[in-house]
């Protein structure tokens, strides 16, 4: 993200080089710069030439030539152009170097070179560069939205487009991060728009603008508005960057990733590392997150612990090794993980904080601490009122579901994992819908209905075999032999009717049935609905063998017979 300067004609070397600027042409910029440079030295002809060996990767000129130009600017006593030469820099020393504390630095003395100078574009670039600190490196998006927001108003009023798309795109996503999903998408739209028509001339600005894009629609999970824009950004990479690409590509991958479409995720994910790595490591540090997901989905966990390691303090890191732990048994390592994601992230950065809070309440469910669980997806539930999106609300669903069915409440767990496998569906998120029917196979098989469950499992195993999700296709295997283990036996009239086939809900229900309780003291009791006792002691009935107007005493006489209460107790 950097300030861009003026473009001329070709009449000289100096405009020669701006004018292979315009076309792209890299090489020929760097030949006629030097060639000025050779005539005289220059900042402008210093700073055409760092502008084109940065398209180019390299570093040695792009710093060498910047550094130079910059002394110049300041030595002529042009501070608004040393200024702009300082957010560059500021940008290379991240870029090229992950050094952000000298991007810091850079940043300041901008800012003092400012300081009571009239309204230029440099303080347009400046607040650009201001609001996108505050919003990724403190997570802070109420001061990025104002900082944006101010940045977009100088530019505006200075006719500076390049700087007031790319504010204008900060602006979007941190209202994105606020909650304010509608207007941020409709600024993101709009900037991401204007760059594909040409209105945006830098094109480090129209890459960042993209980014921006697509790390919303990651927040959001709208993967179906993340996939169409992928497609446009594709066509305009092809016309003028590769690397614009490269840097979006991760975003891209995770679309894949979603719909299934593993080997392709994996190619972008590959080619995505192997461009920047060489020339901007710190860069490709998504696409390294983002392939360890890929390997933990193929089950690959080995290599997807190795590629973690290489990226260990990142933010997204912390949640890789969270699941990771969580697959690999590791409950209380998943949920300090999970935490330490959390305690990072504001509650005013909602989008943010959904992935650590679903990992959260699967730990705590792992550890059989559902009470836990409750504060996380309630958290949850209001983020899915605000960005409503399929995969969101798929979320929210699972975990509220995995909490009934860790209480023992079944019942109120199976519609909840069925719309949690619809919304999933619909979304096209193939390998969350087959987990989620595992899910569901384990509720139906706790209710009895084990040949619903099986299809389930089926369903499930069948979806993991196609993805290649090796791991999750032996924990449905696994879970289908349980489930026909218990369809043969009912179906050989074994196993008999004991207390073992009832959920600890239905026994806690059960007992107070015994106690002589009604259903609305049950209700009270269990802190729960009339209805839904009515569905637990329905389910009673069907597992012990009673009906009829008997039924209530013949249920409380199975419960001290079989251990459920003792006869003391009544």
């Amino acid at each position: 993200m950097r300030a861009s300067g003026t473009l001329g004609s070709p009449t000289d070397p100096l405009d020669a080089g701006r004018a292979a600027l315009k076309r792209r042409d890299w090489a020929a910029a760097r030949e006629a710069f030097r060639a000025a440079l050779g005539r005289e030295v220059t900042p402008e002809a210093l700073e055409g030439l760092a502008e084109a060996a940065w398209y180019e990767g390299d570093e040695t000129e792009v710093f060498s030539a910047r550094e130079r130009a910059y002394r110049l600017y300041v030595a002529r006593g042009d501070r608004a152009a040393a200024a702009r030469i300082a957010m560059a820099l500021a940008n290379d020393s991240i870029e090229f170097r992950g050094e952000s504390a000298v991007a810091g630095g850079w940043i300041e003395r901008a800012r003092h070179l400012l300081e009571g100078l009239g309204p230029a574009p440099e303080h347009a670039w400046l607040a650009a560069w201001d609001a996108h600190r505050a919003l990724m490196l403190t997570n802070d998006a109420a001061s990025a939205r104002g900082l944006a927001a101010a940045g977009v108003a100088i530019a505006q009023a200075l006719g500076v487009a390049d700087a007031a798309m790319l504010g204008l795109a900060i602006e979007g996503l941190a209202l994105v991060c606020e909650g304010d999903t509608g207007g941020g998408l409709r600024r993101l739209d709009e900037s991401a728009t204007a760059a594909l028509a040409g209105e945006v001339s830098d094109l480090n600005a129209a890459g960042t603008i993209f980014c921006y894009l697509m790390d919303a629609c990651d927040r959001l999970r709208d993967f179906d508005r993340a996939s169409q824009w992928c497609e446009r950004v594709r066509e305009w990479a092809s016309r003028a960057f590769g690397d614009v690409f490269s840097v979006c590509r991760p975003h891209y991958a995770v679309v894949l990733m979603w719909r299934g479409a593993w080997e392709e995720a994996e190619r972008q994910l590959e080619a995505s590392r192997a461009e920047l790595s060489p020339t901007r490591p710190p860069m490709a540090v998504e696409a390294v997150v983002r392939l360890a997901e890929l390997r933990w989905r193929q089950g690959q966990w080995d290599e997807a612990a190795a590629l973690l390691r290489e990226v260990e303090h990142e933010g997204l890191s912390q949640l890789g090794r969270a699941e990771l732990a969580l697959s690999g048994g590791d409950a209380a390592e998943a949920l300090d993980l999970a935490e330490r994601y959390l305690r990072r992230i504001p509650l005013s950065d909602r989008m943010e904080r959904a992935p650590g809070l679903e990992l959260k309440v699967r730990a705590l469910v792992a550890l059989n601490d559902a009470e836990r669980a409750t504060p996380a997806v309630a958290e949850l539930w209001e983020i899915t009122s605000i960005a409503s999106t399929d995969p969101l609300r798929a979320a929210a669903c699972l975990a509220n579901g995995l909490i009934a069915a860790c209480r023992g409440d079944h019942e109120e767990a199976l519609p909840l994992l069925e719309d949690a496998i619809d919304f999933y569906g619909r979304s096209g998120g193939v390998f969350e819908a087959a987990r989620a029917r595992l899910r569901l196979a384990q509720t139906l098989l706790a209710l009895g209905r084990a040949e619903v469950a099986a299809r389930e499992a089926g369903e499930g195993l069948s979806a993991f075999r196609h993805l290649g999700a090796l791991r999750e296709c032996a924990s449905a295997e696994a879970l289908l032999r349980e489930i026909t283990g218990s369809v043969a036996g009912a179906q050989a009239g074994s196993p008999p009717v004991d207390s073992s086939r009832l959920t600890p809900r239905e026994r806690e229900v059960l007992a107070l049935v015994a106690a002589g309780r009604s259903n609305t003291e049950i209700a009270a009791a269990l802190v729960l609905s009339v209805r839904t006792v009515e569905r637990h002691i329905s389910n009673i009935y069907d597992k012990v063998g009673v009906n009829g107007k008997a039924a209530r005493a013949a249920a409380a006489a199975f419960a001290v017979r079989h251990g459920v209460v003792s006869a003391k107790a009544l």
